[in-house]
């Protein structure tokens, strides 16, 4: 399934929670174009395992860069458990 505004609202949300002050409810708001077009060939799932990741791991406000990252990384851990 392709990502959606609504699922990157969703996401930039939480990311405001546990990050804040570092950009504000209309920036996200701002943001959400831009990174539909950077995240729009991977998929929903991989788009939500993704942020549930950097959530776990970073100490600052995530790029779309540092989704695509943990895309990576978690297809990494799939091809290595698929064998």
């Amino acid at each position: 399934m392709n990502i959606t505004p609504e699922l990157i609202g969703k996401i930039l949300a939480r990311f405001l929670v546990v990050f804040p002050g570092q950009l504000s409810l209309d920036e996200a708001k701002l943001a959400i174009p831009v990174w539909l077009t950077a995240l729009e060939d991977l998929t929903e799932d991989d788009v939500r395992q993704a942020a549930k990741l950097v959530l776990k791991q970073l100490n600052r406000f995530p790029t779309p860069a540092d989704i695509r990252t943990a895309v990576q990384t978690i297809q990494s851990v799939r091809a290595i458990q698929a064998r």
